[in-house]
Order: C-alpha cells, then sequence, then structure tokens
C-alpha cells in the first residue's frame, strides 16, 4: 500500500480542476482567500497575538463529497498564485490507512519515517 503520493505543482493533471467544482456556498473563493492571507501573515511574521489565525485548514465530510478534490484543486491555484514568492510547489497527499500496521510499534515508525520525508521536502525554503 502507497503511503503517500506526491506532486510538483502546478501539475497539468489538476488543471481544470477548481472549475469543475461545484458546491452550495462559496466555500472555494473563501477557502483560496484564507490560505493566501495566511501565507501573507505568516511571510510578514505577523504577531499571532494582534491578529489570531489558524495556519490549519481541517476539511471534513462524508466520502465522496469533493474534499480530495478541492484540496489538489486549491493547491494548484495557490501554486500559480503564489508563483513569485516560491520556485516551485509540492503537494503531498498521505494514505493515512496505510501508516497503520498490525506489528507492535511498527505504525510509529511508519508515521515517523513520512514525516520525516515531509520535513526534507520542507527545508527549501524557496518551495
Amino acid at each position: 500500500m502507497i503511503a503517500y503520493q506526491h506532486w510538483m505543482l502546478p501539475a497539468k493533471e489538476f488543471d481544470g480542476v477548481w472549475e469543475s467544482l461545484v458546491f452550495d456556498t462559496n466555500v472555494k473563493p473563501k477557502l483560496l482567500d484564507y490560505c493566501y492571507t495566511a501565507m501573507q501573515f505568516s511571510d510578514k511574521q505577523v504577531n499571532p497575538t494582534l491578529i489570531t489565525w489558524n495556519r490549519v485548514v481541517f476539511l471534513f465530510g462524508p466520502p465522496g463529497t469533493g474534499k480530495t478534490s478541492l484540496c489538489k484543486a486549491l493547491a494548484q491555484k495557490l501554486s500559480i498564485r503564489l508563483a513569485d514568492r516560491f520556485s516551485s510547489s509540492q503537494l503531498v497527499e498521505i494514505n493515512a490507512h496505510s501508516l497503520f500496521s498490525k506489528w507492535f510499534s511498527e505504525s510509529g515508525k511508519l508515521v515517523q519515517k513520512l514525516f520525516g520525508r515531509i520535513r526534507e521536502l520542507l527545508e527549501d525554503e524557496t518551495t
């Protein structure tokens, strides 16, 4: 079982995904603005005691409601919008089911290995 998938963004396979997603509310522009603003706050090192903001976006809902597609489309949009700030962008999709093992302490090792790999990706400040 594959633990994660990794894409360099913008990715051709995600072209048009944003436009194909239809929701009852205007969640797409709100989510895009929120993420973009969070990145700007982080870049400007805004004091979190002056402006409270969260750098985590949590998507939830039943299977088949578009969470994964929305995440991929959002990452694609942000990679394009922030291209002047970052020379490249990466998306890592974690398969949580692959991180569990029937062997004692093996799950912890798998999680540690995966996040070690993600930490390596984050070391490049231009990505």
